[in-house]
């Protein structure tokens, strides 16, 4: 959620998005080639215009594993195929 994600969507670039304690649907990329990545769990999204809450496990952002990012930056670039097969 910062502005480099914005300009890169208005350039019409693929963004994949990562959130965590922000909200995504305030804040994500506007545009068809963006893909946005978010935690399940019950706390998140935690930020509110006046900061953030308190917290020191970040496990919104925990959840979002490695694996998780790198499979939908396969899929943005379409190389899902050729890994496999």
């Amino acid at each position: 959620d910062t502005a480099l994600m914005h300009l890169a969507a208005a350039v019409a670039a693929k963004v994949i998005a990562i959130f965590g304690p922000t909200d995504p649907m305030n804040l994500k990329p506007v545009g068809l080639n963006n893909s946005v990545l978010t935690s399940s769990i019950e706390c998140s999204p935690c930020y509110d215009l006046g900061g953030y809450k308190s917290c020191a496990s970040i496990s919104c952002m925990r959840q979002i594993s490695p694996e998780i990012v790198f499979e939908k930056i396969l899929l943005a670039l379409d190389l899902t195929a050729s890994l496999t097969g």
